[in-house]
């Protein structure tokens, strides 16, 4: 499996940007490339950037397979990353 990741290293994306990039790089890529998402909680903003990329991407019916990258009590540098355990309750409901 081949991917491309869209990281949000300083945590300071925009819901509008990440959602043009995402349809940037879904029109360009191939069809079997997976798009990622990794994003840093500086803001505390990936949990929302998260959710909303998955909603876009099931409003859409995208076929792409999408990552969402995210670690464990959100282990990661400065502010940390987006928690498994909090995006897995959303995603689970």
């Amino acid at each position: 499996m081949k991917g491309f990741s869209i990281v949000d290293s300083f945590g300071s994306m925009k819901l509008k940007q990440l959602l043009e990039m995402f349809d940037v790089l879904s029109h360009t890529l191939s069809p079997e490339v997976s798009i990622g998402f990794h994003s840093h909680n500086n803001k505390g903003s990936a949990l929302h950037l998260a959710l909303s990329l998955v909603k876009y991407c099931t409003l859409r019916k995208s076929d792409r397979t999408v990552i969402v990258d995210s670690s464990l009590n959100g282990m990661g540098r400065g502010p940390g990353n987006l928690q498994t355990e909090i995006i897995c309750d959303h995603l689970n409901d």
